[in-house]
């Protein structure tokens, strides 16, 4: 486990999800929240932003707090810490965070980007946004810290040459993209749940998040589900199985009635067997064609 005293005496800042740890753990900190005007009305579920400097009174208080959660005694009140230049000023660094919580769509529509969520944050620098949007993101932050499980994982600003946009915007084909972040981790944290453990490190959670969106992809283009629980169940089950899972004649038929009796594929498959699962792993994990070259509709 990492020692989070030297961690914490990195970063200069950290992001609160004031809404999920609720008030009571936030009482007696000098959190400022990060409230943009277009959400002034959903002001309770802003987060905010709490100054980290060698001498706050309050840093045993954190410390604590990042033990006691590890251990799954209590929760855990810093979801990540920010590194900034020491020329950087407070309201600075407040001013870009605030104007990046609700970013542009076409059509003049805003978007709550829940940057602050660590569930939510690496699908954006690793999946979603382009490079130059990333460093848009970042603005004057040096490198952003992340939780992950009881570790924390630094990323870096982006390398990046050329001028960037002070405002994030997002194209269409991005916001759906956002919006599939939340099936996209119930699928991963069904995988979790399957086996009964956590991610070993960060860098197999990436390997999973890449085929978790290629899974997503066959369930939605190929055999046309469309209910949540069907997707989740799909996503876990090409993390457990293997990618070509669904292509063993046992899954076909299931997909058949799927699609022509309107029944749900993951009631469906919760009554295979874990013999059933063995036998389905074995005869499709040397298959060759690749997960997103499936035919539109199964059984044909």
């Amino acid at each position: 486990m990492q020692d989070i005293q030297p961690i914490l005496a990195k970063h200069q800042y950290a992001l609160v999800d004031r809404f999920s740890v609720g008030e009571l753990a936030c009482e007696g900190l000098p959190i400022e929240p990060l409230i943009p005007t277009v959400l002034r009305s959903d002001a309770d579920v802003m987060p905010g932003l709490l100054p980290l400097t060698p001498d706050a009174p309050y840093l045993p208080q954190l410390v604590e707090n990042i033990q006691y959660a590890n251990e799954g005694v209590q929760q855990h009140l810093l979801s990540a810490l920010l590194a900034v230049p020491p020329e950087i000023e407070h309201k600075v660094l407040h001013q870009h965070l605030r104007g990046h919580i609700a970013i542009h769509l076409p059509g003049a529509v805003r978007y709550f980007l829940r940057y602050f969520d660590p569930r939510f944050f690496p699908h954006l620098v690793f999946r979603i946004l382009s490079t130059r949007q990333v460093r848009c993101l970042f603005g004057p932050i040096l490198e952003w810290t992340i939780r992950f499980e009881s570790e924390w994982v630094p990323i870096p600003v982006p390398q990046f040459d050329g001028p960037f946009p002070s405002i994030l915007i997002a194209s269409a084909e991005q916001k759906k993209s956002l919006d599939d972040v939340i099936v996209l981790n119930m699928g991963l944290l069904q995988r979790n749940q399957t086996l009964g453990r956590e991610w070993a490190n960060f860098d197999e959670w990436r390997v999973a998040m890449e085929a978790s969106v290629a899974a997503l992809q066959v369930a939605r283009e190929a055999y046309r589900l469309e209910q949540r629980d069907d997707i989740v169940a799909f996503i876990s089950h090409a993390l457990l199985h293997g990618e070509h899972f669904h292509r063993h004649q046992t899954i076909q038929r299931l997909l058949e009635d799927t699609a022509q009796h309107k029944v749900s594929y993951a009631a469906r498959a919760a009554l295979l067997k874990a013999g059933d699962w063995v036998l389905i792993e074995s005869e499709t994990q040397n298959l060759s064609t690749p997960l997103r070259a499936q035919r539109n509709n199964p059984g044909n």
